[in-house]
């Protein structure tokens, strides 16, 4: 749900500007190198969110999403995980996944 992300947003740039400000005391030069480790910690960052935020999503798609999801599995090789996924539902082998 888009509420989440925005909600989100301000725990991200929080995080990030604590990280500057340490950065900036111990002196460590703002390099190229600097620059691109900051940016990937920013998409680390966001990819944790968007992995704990994803079971919330798979729940708001319940009931019309694990119908759908059975039926393809009924009708591949992995028919046999169809009764497990009907009974998780997709949100919570969505759940399972992440934990595991």
């Amino acid at each position: 749900p888009t509420w989440l992300y925005i909600l989100y947003l301000p725990f991200l740039l929080r995080s990030k500007i604590v990280e500057y400000q340490i950065i900036r005391k111990f002196g460590i030069d703002w390099g190229p190198a600097l620059l691109f480790e900051y940016g990937i910690g920013v998409l680390e960052h966001l990819d944790w969110f968007t992995d704990g935020a994803f079971p919330v999503q798979a729940y708001m798609c319940e009931p019309g999403i694990t119908a759908a999801w059975v039926a393809a599995f009924d009708h591949s090789w992995g028919w046999v995980w169809a009764p497990i996924i009907r009974v998780l539902h997709f949100s919570g082998v969505v759940v399972l996944v992440l934990i595991i």
